[in-house]
């Protein structure tokens, strides 16, 4: 994520949730859906991962996790805010921006 930037991963998040979804490309909207589910699995898969730590594997498991996650940011949510971050959004971003600043100042 600070390779993409955490700002527009939190964007992606935003926007994964947003109502402006619904009124954008349906390749996009099938990719994001994709996307989602994929999120879901990927956290399961990482619960189930630490489920099983114990004192001896706790590195391996660690550095799987980490490994992981960076594959996943890189092929699966990358491309998907590349291509989320193409379609036209008269002024979504700033209104975007505005509620992440505001949160984070929360």
């Amino acid at each position: 994520a600070q390779k993409m930037g955490w700002g527009k991963f939190q964007f992606l998040w935003w926007y994964l949730r947003s109502e402006k979804l619904k009124q954008e490309s349906v390749e996009v909207q099938i990719e994001v859906e994709e996307l989602k589910t994929s999120i879901d699995l990927f956290a399961k898969g990482i619960k189930r991962d630490l489920e099983e730590v114990t004192e001896g594997n706790f590195e391996k498991v660690k550095n799987d996790i980490v490994w992981r996650g960076k594959e996943f940011l890189f092929t699966q949510v990358q491309p998907t805010l590349e291509n989320v971050e193409k379609l036209d959004w008269k002024g979504e971003k700033d209104k975007s921006k505005e509620r992440m600043d505001s949160l984070s100042k929360a």
